[in-house]
């Protein structure tokens, strides 16, 4: 009998995050890549592949988890390609982020 592993090291440590932009002399927002590390921890965020809610986690200690985020329903995780509990179908989530 096999056993899933559930060790998975995090692999979520790009997500996107709204930025102001200026087009045409209009300032709207747009949606953007960006490294975990690189952003402030009340930054809006969503995941670059389902566009779901993500949570970010920062490294606390010198030998801790690298700054990465993680799907805040499960429901996302599993449908995901980036999600902890991928199975095999990836698809976008059901309660997108906009």
């Amino acid at each position: 009998m096999s056993q899933k592993d559930d060790t998975k090291e995090p692999t979520m440590t790009l997500c996107a995050t709204k930025r102001l932009f200026k087009i045409d002399g209009k300032k709207e927002f747009r949606w953007v890549e960006a490294k975990v590390s690189d952003l402030a921890q009340r930054a809006e965020v969503r995941c670059l592949y389902c566009k779901g809610a993500v949570r970010l986690h920062f490294k606390k200690q010198a030998h801790g988890m690298e700054d990465h985020c993680e799907h805040k329903a499960h429901q996302d995780s599993v449908f995901c390609r980036a999600g902890h509990f991928f199975e095999d179908e990836h698809r976008e989530s059901l309660n997108p982020v906009e």
